[in-house]
C-alpha cells in the first residue's frame, strides 16, 4: 500500500509537470492511497488538483477532496456507465509474457489503458464527458487499482474470486484483499471510533522509508 500510495502522487504529479469485472479496493484503501498521495504532492501540484476538485489549495482540504474523489468510480461511474467497469483490472495469466499484456484488455478498456489514457487527458487538458474532476478521480482511482496484484493477475480463478476463504465478510480471495486486509490492519491501529483511515494514512506517511523508493519512468503495461 505503502508504494502504491507514492505512485498514485507522482502520477498525480506527472500530469501537472511535463476477466470478470471484480471490485477494486475497497473504500477505505482507496481513501487511505488518496490521503498519502496528497501528503506528497508539490504546492504547486496542489494547486492544480485543488482547482480541478473545486476546493481551497490548502493540504487537509485537498486531501479530503482526493479521498472522495478516489472512490467516486466505484460509488457512482459504474451505475453511471457500466461499460467502465472493465476499466478496473486486467486479467494476465501468470505465463504470459511481457508482449502478451496489450493482448488481454477487453474491448471495452483495462486499468492500463485507462491509466494512459486519463493522465494524457489531464495533462492536456481535454477532458472527457466527466470533466477534469471525473478524469482526475478514475486516475487516482486506478493508480490505486493496478497495484492490487489481483487485479492484474488471473490463474484462471478471476482474479482470486474463485478462490474461497472465510475470513469476516470475505467470502473469496479477492474480497479478502480488497477490504478485509486493509480492515485488519485498521483495527490493530484504532484508538477511537473516528477518523482511522486519516490516523492510519498519516502512520504510514511517517513511517514510511520514502529514501528506499526508487522511481523509473515506464508505462503502465510495465507496473500491470
Amino acid at each position: 500500500m505503502l508504494r502504491l500510495a507514492k505512485f498514485t502522487a507522482i502520477f498525480v504529479l506527472t500530469i501537472f509537470w511535463a476477466a470478470v469485472p471484480a471490485w477494486p479496493w475497497g473504500t477505505d484503501g482507496h481513501q487511505i492511497v488518496a490521503r498519502i498521495a496528497a501528503m506528497n504532492l508539490s504546492v504547486t501540484a496542489r494547486r492544480k488538483v485543488a482547482k480541478l476538485l473545486s476546493v481551497p489549495s490548502d493540504p487537509n482540504t485537498v486531501a479530503e477532496a482526493m479521498a472522495d474523489a478516489s472512490v467516486w468510480p466505484d460509488t457512482v461511474l459504474r451505475d453511471l456507465d457500466p461499460d467502465t467497469k472493465s476499466w478496473h483490472f486486467l486479467d494476465i495469466c501468470l505465463g504470459d509474457a511481457r508482449e502478451a499484456v496489450g493482448g488481454r484488455c477487453q474491448r471495452n478498456g483495462c486499468v492500463t489503458q485507462k491509466i494512459e489514457e486519463y493522465r494524457d487527458r489531464l495533462r492536456r487538458g481535454r477532458y472527457d464527458k466527466w470533466g477534469g474532476k471525473g478524469d482526475l478521480s478514475l486516475l487516482i482511482h486506478l493508480v490505486g487499482d493496478i497495484h492490487q496484484p489481483l487485479h492484474c493477475a488471473s490463474n484462471a480463478d478471476r482474479g482470486g474470486n474463485c478462490v474461497q476463504v472465510d475470513f469476516r465478510s470475505a467470502v473469496n480471495l479477492h474480497l479478502l484483499w480488497d477490504v478485509e486486509v486493509v480492515q485488519e490492519i485498521e483495527d490493530e491501529t484504532r484508538t477511537g471510533s473516528e477518523g482511522v483511515s486519516i490516523r492510519l494514512a498519516q502512520d504510514l506517511q511517517a513511517n514510511a522509508s520514502w529514501d528506499s523508493f526508487s522511481w523509473k519512468t515506464g508505462n503502465a503495461k510495465d507496473i500491470a
